[in-house]
């Protein structure tokens, strides 16, 4: 893009030179070069039509070469915007994208935390039922044991009869 613009800037820079110059070199000639019996051509009204035809050509160039760059400095500036908010759009994208991995951690994180509560939960409840179980075991065997022992012997006395 620079080097167009210096282009066209050599270009404009050069077109304002010969603008100088062509005013110079017809002053030359309407003064030197035109024969005296043509001078009423040149000063006249044909010779006006011609000089402001020529201005208008050498202006509508330079007028087109300062458009040109005007143009080109401008739709640098616009991919310069362009470029800029696409950044700033991809550093919104990640911070989002860097947000929704946060929530997500916590999210797994309060998961885990349940998980591992509901899982103590049920370890508490099951050991409790075993511990439940257990005594209904140990209490039932122990009426069991009670129950199938024979029954004791009575006493002897160790007193002999007499």
């Amino acid at each position: 893009m620079s080097k167009i613009i210096s282009i066209l800037r050599v270009a404009l820079y050069g077109a304002h030179k010969a603008k100088s110059a062509g005013e110079l070199i017809w002053d030359y000639f309407k003064i030197e070069v035109t024969p005296p019996m043509t001078l009423s051509l040149v000063n006249g009204p044909l010779g006006q039509k011609l000089e402001a035809t020529a201005e208008k050509l050498v202006d509508s160039v330079i007028n087109g070469l300062n458009g040109q760059i005007k143009n080109i400095e401008h739709q640098a500036v616009l991919a310069a915007k362009a470029k800029e908010a696409a950044i700033q759009a991809q550093l919104a994208k990640e911070k989002e994208a860097a947000k929704k991995a946060e929530e997500q951690k916590k999210l797994a994180a309060e998961a885990a935390k349940k998980a591992a509560a509901s899982k103590a939960a049920e370890a508490a409840k099951a050991s409790e039922a075993k511990k439940a179980t257990e005594a209904k075991k140990s209490s039932a065997s122990k009426k069991d044991s009670a129950a199938k022992k024979p029954p004791a012997p009575p006493k002897k006395d160790k007193k002999p009869k007499k």
